[in-house]
């Protein structure tokens, strides 16, 4: 009973950079490698109707439509302006909604690297500050290393000064061609994207 009073290692590891930001007056400071945003990355078949996907479907009425770039640096990277639409606690954005960019953001990166779609297994996800209502942000994603079908990726949402809000450490599976089967009815997907939907 006494076991289930005691912190875990992730609130001391919080606790601990929370205090030695207090003690030693360290501030945050504005990320280095900045997202630059190049040429728009448009996976085949996406722009169909059949997709209507809430992050980047242009269509979406719903959703965020979101534009996603090859990285000038590297990766994949994109900015969106928030909308009281998707509000969570007052003037502030749902948490919600900075994961489901990230995460979008991250297949996208996958792909821009291997030209084939994959699926999450797991993500860890830090918020460092709230992202205000009415702000643009930046994100970039890239990927950090492969095993097997295996892809590790992280990504990072910045706010207009350039300080990390958010960040992502996520793991994904690039499935093989009869088990994307499985997770999807192939039979409606666009022809065009039919040679990205799983690898041999």
């Amino acid at each position: 009973m006494l076991l289930n009073k005691l912190p875990d290692f992730m609130m001391l590891k919080i606790v601990a950079k929370r205090f030695l930001k207090k003690t030693l007056h360290i501030k945050n400071k504005r990320d280095s490698d900045f997202p630059q945003l190049g040429k728009q990355l448009i996976p085949p078949g996406v722009t169909s109707s059949v997709f209507n996907g809430f992050v980047t479907s242009e269509t979406n009425q719903c959703g965020l439509q979101v534009s996603i770039h090859h990285d000038q640096n590297g990766g994949v990277s994109c900015s969106w302006h928030s909308s009281d639409k998707f509000e969570g606690y007052p003037q502030t954005l749902h948490g919600g909604i900075s994961f489901a960019i990230l995460d979008e953001l991250l297949a996208y990166a996958i792909f821009e690297q291997y030209a084939t779609f994959a699926v999450t297994i797991s993500s860890q996800t830090n918020w460092h500050g709230r992202i205000k209502i009415g702000s643009t942000i930046y994100a970039k994603a890239l990927v950090k290393k492969r095993f097997w079908r295996f892809v590790r990726v992280k990504g990072k949402i910045l706010n207009e000064k350039g300080r990390v809000v958010v960040s992502m450490n996520a793991l994904f599976y690039i499935p093989t061609k009869p088990e994307f089967k499985k997770l999807i009815d192939l039979s409606i997907m666009p022809p065009e994207a039919l040679p990205f939907c799983g690898i041999d």
